[in-house]
């Protein structure tokens, strides 16, 4: 992230805190992104890929120092632009590098606290039901293979329980119970697959 001199209401977990008027200039005005969006299927190599979940976890960082910026602490004092230039930036992320080129991770989990956070909660629910099924099919899939087969996916299987895990604590922050429900069950039925690692 692009860093601004040390103050004392820095956004969490970054050094220095993150300079969002640059930032967001850089990311949503000056940055190319290699014509990802343009493209209706693309190939892209693990090394590539890596690279461009980092960019789309990068418009996280800057929406989460945005919403840090528009909700300050426990002030009661709400600045609805930054709340609005963070949906925003959420959104371009989503735009520019999209799942049919770049499929959905694990870290695509922050993407939907942060919709949250900024009370976008339909966004963030239709973003949290995609990584539901996509978890969950995996895990399926995964609990289908013999126990040596199993062995050969135990690091995405774990990626897919936490992918749950989190989208049940998510789910219940929001107070959705069918969803929260959804989640807990898919936790149990896959249970006993977690359990052979």
């Amino acid at each position: 992230p692009v860093l601004h001199d040390p103050n004392p209401r820095k956004p969490r977990n970054y050094p220095g805190g993150v300079n969002t008027k640059l930032m967001y200039d850089n990311m949503m005005n000056k940055f190319g992104y290699g014509n990802v969006d343009k493209a209706k299927s693309i190939y892209l190599d693990n090394n590539i890929m890596g690279m461009m979940w980092n960019l789309r976890y990068n418009f996280t960082v800057l929406a989460d120092a945005l919403l840090d910026e528009g909700k300050p602490g426990d002030s009661v004092v709400v600045d609805q632009k930054k709340i609005d230039l963070a949906i925003q930036v959420l959104d371009k992320a989503q735009q520019l590098l999209p799942e049919r080129n770049l499929p959905l991770s694990l870290q695509d989990m922050s993407m939907v606290y942060s919709y949250m956070r900024a009370d976008a909660k339909d966004k963030a629910k239709i973003l949290l039901d995609k990584l539901y099924a996509l978890s969950y099919e995996r895990l399926e899939y995964y609990a289908g293979l013999s126990d040596n087969m199993q062995a050969n996916y135990a690091g995405d299987a774990d990626d897919c329980e936490r992918t749950l895990e989190q989208g049940y604590n998510l789910s219940k922050m929001a107070n959705d119970t069918a969803r929260t429900k959804k989640f807990e069950q898919a936790a149990i039925r896959f249970q006993n697959f977690a359990q052979k690692d």
